[in-house]
């Protein structure tokens, strides 16, 4: 089976764009089309290049006392930090 290099470098392309790499202190918020989709990290945060979309958040700054609060609790706090700043 043959597989021409310009498809092998296209793939190769799309998944270089779509890994983002979540330090433990940040975590990451998945927009998809402009709309929420999820909190993601620590860790490897994977996206669909052009459709999605990955902004950092950093926990130590924007929600101090962060390692003491749950997980679910934490990814709620993202999420109504998020939508509080966003324009109506």
């Amino acid at each position: 089976m043959y597989i021409p290099l310009d498809w092998l470098f296209i793939i190769g392309l799309l998944l270089a764009l779509s890994v983002r790499i979540v330090r433990r202190d940040e975590r990451m918020v998945v927009l998809r089309l402009g709309r929420f989709l999820k909190v993601g990290g620590p860790g490897l945060v994977w996206l669909i290049p052009i459709v999605e979309k990955g902004i950092k958040v950093k926990l130590s700054r924007d929600f101090p006392g962060w390692e003491a609060i749950p997980e679910m609790e934490l990814q709620e706090k993202i999420k109504a930090a998020l939508l509080k700043d966003s324009p109506s």
